[in-house]
């Protein structure tokens, strides 16, 4: 769901808010585990085998 933003930096701003809180009410479910990584649509990598575009 991808909506195109006005020139008001107050839609801009209240868009970023939104995404923010979203964010932190996703990462509050995986820390209490409520869900996984995997529900909420994150992959999760290895450390030491992530992998560069060239």
């Amino acid at each position: 769901m991808i909506q195109r933003l006005g020139d008001s930096v107050a839609q801009k701003k209240k868009a970023v808010v939104a995404l923010a809180r979203q964010l932190m009410v996703d990462l509050w479910r995986w820390r209490t585990g409520r869900c996984r990584l995997e529900d909420l649509g994150f992959c999760t990598v290895q450390a030491g085998t992530e992998t560069t575009a060239s």
